[in-house]
């Protein structure tokens, strides 16, 4: 790429002024809205358990599952198959 030496392309001036670098600068605000926190279900209730159940479903089938249990899974599941 080359530079280009004419002087209307001199940026100097433009940082040396005060408005124009008060007009360059915005700040934007942090959203309002306040952050929803998914309070856990007590597993002790028939309602409670279910609801666990499905938290784990969606977090496995997110593809959000510990690397313990998809070496144990594929123990316990694969090694008796393939025996």
């Amino acid at each position: 790429m080359s530079k280009h030496t004419d002087s209307k392309f001199d940026f100097s001036a433009f940082d040396a002024d005060p408005e124009l670098i008060r007009k360059r600068h915005i700040s934007v605000p942090p959203p309002t809205q306040s952050v929803k926190i998914e309070q856990r279900p007590f597993g002790f209730t028939p309602m409670g358990g279910v609801d666990i159940e499905g938290q784990v479903y969606r977090g496995l089938s997110r593809g959000r599952a510990p690397w313990w249990v998809i070496l144990t899974s594929w123990v316990v599941l694969g090694v008796p198959f393939f025996s």
